[in-house]
This record gives C-alpha cells, sequence and structure tokens, in this order.
C-alpha cells in the first residue's frame, strides 16, 4: 500500500485542476493545495475526535503522546519571558495543550499552574 502524504494528495488535486494535462498553466500553487488539505484533514480529526471520544468519557485523543523539549531559551519580551518551541502545541479540551513548563532539572515545580492532582 502507498504511503498517501499531503504532497502526494496536492499532486493529485493538482492534476484533476488541470484536466490531466500537467503542461497547462494554473492560477493554484501546491502550496495553497497543502494548506486547504491540512484545514480539511484538521477538521476531520476534531469532528471525529467530538463525535467518537467525548462521548465515550474519554478526554485525551487516542494515539496522543508528550513530547520532552529540553534547553529551550527563555528571552525577554517586554515586560514578562517567552521561549519559542520547536513545534505548535494544540489546544485540547480543558486546557491540556501544554503539561508542564519548568526547569529540566526540577520537575516538580514549573511555571505554568496545573490543577490539584493533575501533575501525577
Amino acid at each position: 500500500m502507498a504511503t498517501i502524504t499531503k504532497y502526494f494528495l496536492a499532486e493529485q488535486v493538482l492534476r484533476l485542476l488541470k484536466s490531466g494535462d500537467p503542461s497547462v498553466a494554473s492560477r493554484v500553487h501546491p502550496e495553497e493545495i497543502k494548506a486547504a488539505l491540512a484545514q480539511v484533514i484538521n477538521a476531520t480529526l476534531k469532528t471525529e475526535f467530538i463525535s467518537l471520544t467525548l462521548p465515550s468519557g474519554e478526554t485525551i485523543p487516542e494515539g496522543a503522546m508528550l513530547a520532552t523539549y529540553d534547553a529551550i531559551p527563555v528571552v525577554t519580551y517586554k515586560d514578562v519571558s517567552k521561549s519559542v518551541l520547536p513545534v505548535m502545541p494544540i489546544k485540547l479540551f480543558r486546557n491540556m495543550g501544554v503539561f508542564h513548563v519548568g526547569k529540566t532539572d526540577d520537575t516538580l515545580s514549573g511555571f505554568i499552574p496545573i490543577q490539584p492532582g493533575q501533575f501525577a
């Protein structure tokens, strides 16, 4: 079975827009198609999560995982501090998109307050 990627789907859509003739000029750029595909895929996943996962009482999406990023620099930004993560965290129900922000050597206290019992 072939792996279906956004690039592969974008090529198929572009071919359909060009009526199967790759030499025909198109006003649509493949990057625009990839962005539209990402929106449709995200909407579909959100709909699936709301219609299948939430009614069962589960709030964490199936296949979810935690990632750890060490040595992320903290810089001064106006009158606060900020860090830029190498990825864009997603927002889940009950503010579960980012679990913990803190020093690498101090895992018990963090910079973002969490609900009692949530850290475990």
